[in-house]
């Protein structure tokens, strides 16, 4: 079982933890392995010395609920949280976790990789599609236009009569548009506008951030910061939608 939840910073934390206390006692009872991850808000460093901090990390360890990231997940110049987190109840298969270098947020992304679980992987991979090429898009609206909808049965009644209508129309749509299932290729993700000169960017703002978390101070903040909205100015993404989560 796999859920996520977000816990809203304004979110009274003694409320919420009688709240979860319910949910997790209710899906323990399924006696499956159960995954809760995502933004909770409560910072688990700081649960030696924050009372509501260390009752919320005790009741998921009454339920026998343990987190898999250990390291900060929010990172400024002024300080380091761990307020992202996935608990699990399943203590028998072997786990790697951690954080992702990203700076798509101000949150580092969390993953955990389990190990145990047999998977079926196909060598070759297809895919299915309906060639909707112009041709057969004018073949559609021919074979519609073809149609006497008045002989269709069913007049009298509405459910019968969509009914019909839509039996009829998607026997042309499937005549027209063919389900196809070729082998998939693997594919060049980068596209046209994204030149080398960009990329080039884009690492050295990579770099810049990977430089910040390592030593998260106001310089390297800044720094990276400043070389970031340069480089959305500059590829012309709007900055609004971008940077406003700084």
């Amino acid at each position: 079982m796999i859920g996520v939840i977000y816990r809203p910073p304004d979110k009274n934390l003694s409320q919420f933890i009688i709240e979860l206390d319910q949910l997790v006692y209710y899906i323990s009872k399924e006696n499956k392995p159960v995954f809760l991850l995502g933004d909770w808000n409560v910072n688990l460093m700081s649960h030696s010395h924050h009372q509501a901090t260390g009752e919320f990390l005790e009741l998921l360890y009454s339920r026998m609920f343990f987190p898999l990231i250990a390291r900060p997940s929010r990172i400024t110049a002024h300080k380091a949280s761990l307020i992202d987190n996935i608990f699990t109840n399943n203590t028998l298969d072997h786990f790697i976790s951690g954080l992702f270098l990203n700076d798509i947020s101000d949150h580092l992304p969390i993953f955990s990789i389990i190990f145990g679980y047999k998977q079926n992987v196909e060598k070759d991979k297809y895919f299915t599609f309906r060639d909707k090429s112009s041709t057969n898009i004018e073949k559609f609206k021919l074979q519609l236009g073809a149609v006497n909808w008045a002989d269709l049965p069913g007049y009298q009644d509405p459910n019968q009569a969509y009914g019909n209508f839509l039996k009829k129309y998607m026997s042309i749509y499937n005549l027209c548009f063919p389900l196809k299932k070729v082998k998939a290729k693997k594919q060049a993700l980068r596209k046209p506008w994204f030149t080398k000169g960009l990329s080039k960017s884009v690492r050295k703002k990579n770099l810049l951030h990977k430089n910040f978390l390592n030593d998260p101070n106001s310089h390297n903040e800044l720094v990276y910061k400043r070389y970031k909205t340069n480089l959305i100015i500059q590829s012309g993404f709007p900055r609004e939608c971008t940077m406003k989560r700084e």
